[in-house]
């Protein structure tokens, strides 16, 4: 495990941001396809992973995509019948609004503990 964290760690930061949107992209489908279950926690992982590889203030970006893709997911099927009083778009919007909190507490969390030297 250190030694896949020690090699991720040494990639060039163009490939560590490579697979930090990877990770996005396959949460933001899984949670596309998954309906009306809610996946939310699942886009803390590529918050994490931004933040641990790239940085606070990289992590803050892939905290808004993460929060796009969350509205996108969730209102898009229902564009048709959705309302601002409607249930789901309510919901949504609490969902977003935790993520966001908690994509900046981690980017605040990871920017004071030590990166890992890698020589």
């Amino acid at each position: 495990m250190n030694s896949i964290k020690s090699y991720i760690a040494g990639l060039p930061p163009m490939v560590q941001g490579s697979i930090c949107i990877a990770l996005t992209v396959l949460v933001g489908i899984i949670d596309h396809f998954s309906g009306d279950y809610g996946i939310t926690v699942a886009y803390i992982l590529p918050i994490y992973v931004s933040a641990k590889l790239l940085g606070r203030r990289n992590c803050l970006y892939f905290t808004v995509i993460c929060i796009l893709e969350l509205l996108g997911s969730a209102l898009i099927p229902r564009q048709l019948y959705s309302t601002f009083l409607d249930v789901v778009f309510w919901n949504t919007i609490l969902q977003s609004t935790e993520l966001g909190i908690t994509g900046y507490l981690i980017s605040l969390l990871t920017s004071q503990l030590p990166r890992p030297n890698i020589e």
